[in-house]
Parts: structure tokens; C-alpha cells; sequence
């Protein structure tokens, strides 16, 4: 399974800190569920294909404001996610660096708004994952990786679809980053996982 392919099954802002919002503003911002699920297959498409990328920023866009995503946290996470695409698919080593950590201070932002969300935390571990080590970022990893494993255990169906968190499971498995422990814990849940399909 292509390390880039699970982050697009879930699925800059730069310079605008620390901001203050509203549960109002937040409320305005959130998106139909069915927009949601057209923006994790767009970005799962996204990961392969610069036209696929080009129609989710197209459709980032068309439905929502600038507004909409500073405050809903998922829309900041896609945000850079979306960067972070746009660096594998740049030439330019230096295009690739800027939006890399252009990419990875979106997601940050996300995660401070949102820090026990799946879906937020998968999509930055799944891009931590593929950074090379000298870029440092192994703190955030670990935590993720402690998030993703702990949100999982409390079997949330209500939130996340069991379809998603077996693949998110199969992942983390899979990128062999996580501790006998957690991997133990991963792997029993994906088989309970199975035996509720």
C-alpha cells in the first residue's frame, strides 16, 4: 500500500497565528458531510495526479471562504494536506521545502484547534511519515502516533466510518513506527474490526 494512498482515503494559511474565534464562526464553517466525503476522494485521487489535485483546490474554492477555513479545523488540516501534495508534485527543491513547512504549520494549527481528532492527526502523521528524519518533526510523530492509537481504542463508530479506521489501522501497522505494544493493540482492533463487517 503507497504510503501517500492512506492519507488521501481521509482526506498555506501561513501567517495568520493564533486566532480567536466563535463557536458561531465555527458553526458557519461546517461543511456537508457529503462535501466532506467528496474532498477525501478527490485528495486520495490528488496524491497520484496533478489534475486531481487542481479539481480539490477548485472545489476548496468554489465552496468555501477564507473564513470557513481558519476555523473549521479538518478544512485547515486538508488545507495542508494540499500543500503538502503540492510538494510531490513540485521539481523545484526549494518549492518543495517552502511548502512542505508551509504545510506542516497549517496542520500544527489544526491539530492545536482539534488535538484528539483521527482524521486531523492521521492526515499530519501520514506526512510526517514520508519527511526524511533530518527535518526533525519526531516529537509531533510520536504524538500522533499516541493519538491516532488511543482515538482508535475507544472504537468511535458514531465519528469515523470502521471502513476508515481499518484502513487507518492497516497504516499505522504498516509503517512500522509504533511500539510491540501499540502494534499489538492495532492489530486486535483491526481483527475485531473485521468480525463487525
Amino acid at each position: 500500500m503507497k504510503i501517500f494512498q492512506i492519507v488521501l482515503i481521509l482526506i498555506t494559511l501561513s501567517g495568520f497565528g493564533s486566532l480567536s474565534f466563535s463557536q458561531k464562526d465555527y458553526a458557519s464553517a461546517n461543511p456537508e458531510p457529503e462535501t466532506i466525503n467528496q474532498i477525501r476522494k478527490l485528495f486520495y485521487e490528488a496524491v497520484e495526479s496533478e489534475e486531481k489535485l487542481e479539481e480539490l483546490e477548485n472545489l476548496f474554492s468554489k465552496n468555501f471562504s477564507e473564513k470557513d477555513l481558519i476555523y473549521h479545523p479538518a478544512l485547515l488540516a486538508y488545507t495542508g494536506a494540499i500543500d503538502a501534495l503540492k510538494a510531490k508534485h513540485a521539481f523545484n527543491p526549494f518549492t518543495k521545502f517552502s511548502r512542505i513547512i508551509s504545510s506542516l504549520n497549517t496542520l500544527e494549527r489544526a491539530v492545536n484547534r482539534e488535538p484528539n481528532n483521527l482524521e486531523i492527526r492521521f492526515i499530519r502523521f501520514s506526512i510526517l511519515h514520508n519527511l526524511p528524519g533530518f527535518l526533525g518533526y519526531g516529537k509531533e510523530r510520536s504524538d500522533d502516533i499516541a493519538v491516532i492509537v488511543s482515538q482508535l481504542a475507544k472504537k468511535d463508530y458514531v465519528g469515523y466510518d470502521p471502513k476508515l479506521q481499518k484502513y487507518v489501522i492497516e497504516f499505522m501497522v504498516d509503517s512500522e513506527r509504533l511500539n510491540a505494544s501499540q502494534t499489538v493493540q492495532l492489530k486486535k482492533l483491526a481483527v475485531a474490526l473485521v468480525s463487525n463487517e
